[in-house]
């Protein structure tokens, strides 16, 4: 009858919240939302905040995803273990509520483009625009963590001003 294997557990009414919920092992990482009282089982791990659309947008940029590639424990067989504390260790910026709206919308884009079973490449290259230039990258950088980034030096640069 409870989510929380019959245990006291203090943090109960987090289960009750939307979450981002993620796999804890494997080598593809996957984030979603959930919503209130949807739960997820080990290996999986999950985190609430008031900012879970923002935060998925962020998870699932290609810079993060290198970075936790990079950084995260690995299994002997080389699967990525994933767990709040290798997330804690990815700085997000804190930005305004009204810039965390383009974000959010993307995220509700996909959300909803999956459901219909379209295809979200689009918006995924969007959400990567927005998060390079969130965190200042350089041309080079993003070349680093993405080497198939298809904008010029100039575009990027373009785009990084506005």
């Amino acid at each position: 009858k409870t989510p929380y294997n019959l245990r006291n557990c203090a943090y109960i009414e987090e289960f009750e919240k939307e979450k981002i919920a993620w796999k804890a092992v494997g080598k593809n990482l996957a984030f979603c939302i959930l919503e209130p009282n949807q739960y997820v089982t080990a290996p999986a791990a999950f985190l609430t905040s008031k900012y879970n659309k923002y935060f998925l947008a962020i998870l699932l940029s290609k810079l993060v995803y290198y970075r936790i590639i990079q950084d995260s424990d690995k299994t002997g067989a080389a699967d990525v273990m994933l767990n709040i504390q290798s997330l804690k260790r990815i700085p997000i910026p804190q930005i305004p509520k009204s810039r965390q709206k383009p974000f959010e919308d993307l995220v509700d884009k996909i959300i909803a483009k999956k459901e219909r079973g379209k295809d979200t490449s689009a918006e995924e290259r969007q959400i990567d625009l927005m998060v390079y230039k969130l965190y200042k990258l350089t041309y080079e950088e993003v070349k680093i963590v993405d080497p198939e980034f298809n904008l010029s030096k100039e575009e990027y640069e373009k785009f990084i001003k506005k």
